[in-house]
């Protein structure tokens, strides 16, 4: 059945409808070479250009088994660009319009197994006609391959802009059912551009736990003193202090007149030490024993302990 409906003007919608059941999955070879991926967590799709993706979809049908389709319509991501449609940059134009004609050389999203039912719509001279491409939705599940023609990196069109794919489930006479968004990017290198992609979220999971190395030496630990903990004994400790400084300041200035010899210190600071000889003798609690020499023979003292002393 010739499927005759075009693509409403204006900005394609990107609500999230789901009058039918309707899922897309985007599936990926598990046999290398892989020259695309998919990733849950960005919900974004990384293709070469022109090469190969295939898409999945399993849906509902309508009562009176009706003909149903699928089409794919490639938007801007950024809410602002939305209003523009997407094209290839010059150089694939140019390089497709000789042998696919005006609709297929605009359009970025192509189908890489045409035939019977596969239709590219859109009108080239309407920059609010939107190019899509429909595929007939036979039975409950059908797989479709798609190919880009551009890369995110062309210059002009889709220079650095991110895009998204909107699928949509429809019946002949272009009414929605069901729709599903995700992104797609073109690029030379898939799985380098999702490893850079990564990188940002490593980076804030490691800055949100805290990290097990030690630094290597202690922190010192700061102590808090307030004002109200201070009492009396303080601030007669502060007052002592004060005076003393200001004794120390009057023997500084009348240093000249009271000057000492050096002799004299000597002996003060002897006298001093013989003291703390003494007190350590005194608290010493076992007998001390000296020996001296008395004409030639040794006489051997016993001098009291502090507590034989005190008893007398």
């Amino acid at each position: 059945m010739f499927y005759f409906v075009q693509i409403s003007l204006g900005v394609p919608s990107k609500e999230p409808l789901k009058l039918l059941p309707f899922t897309v999955k985007v599936l990926v070879p598990k046999e290398k070479p892989k020259h695309y991926t998919f990733t849950k967590t960005f919900n974004l799709a990384l293709v070469k250009p022109d090469l190969p993706f295939a898409v999945q979809f399993n849906y509902g049908r309508l009562p009176g088994n009706e003909p149903m389709y699928v089409r794919a319509m490639l938007v801007f991501a950024n809410p602002i660009q939305a209003g523009k449609r997407v094209e290839t940059c010059r150089n694939h134009y140019d390089k497709l319009r000789p042998a696919r004609g005006e609709v297929l050389a605009k359009s970025v999203l192509h189908s890489y197994q045409p035939g019977p039912g596969v239709y590219q719509q859109g009108e080239p001279a309407n920059p609010q006609s939107w190019l899509s491409i429909v595929v007939p939705a036979t039975g409950t599940q059908i797989q479709h391959i798609y190919e880009m023609k551009c890369k995110n990196t062309c210059f002009r069109n889709m220079t650095h802009r991110a895009i998204e794919i909107i699928f949509t489930l429809e019946d002949m006479w272009g009414n929605a059912y069901a729709r599903h968004v995700m992104g797609l990017q073109s690029c030379s290198s898939p799985f380098r551009d999702l490893k850079d992609m990564k990188k940002p979220q490593r980076n804030c999971k490691r800055a949100q736990t805290p990290s097990t190395r030690s630094s290597g030496r202690k922190r010192p630990r700061l102590l808090s003193v307030e004002s109200e903990s201070i009492d009396s004994s303080t601030s007669e400790v502060e007052s002592i202090d004060v005076s003393r400084m200001e004794s120390a300041g009057n023997d500084i200035v009348t240093n000249e007149q009271n000057f000492v010899p050096l002799p004299v210190l000597a002996l003060a600071f002897s006298i001093q030490w013989d003291r703390c000889a003494a007190v350590l003798w005194w608290r010493c609690r076992c007998r001390v024993a000296i020996v001296s020499s008395v004409d030639d023979q040794a006489v051997v003292q016993h001098y009291p302990t502090r507590r034989e002393f005190a008893l007398g």
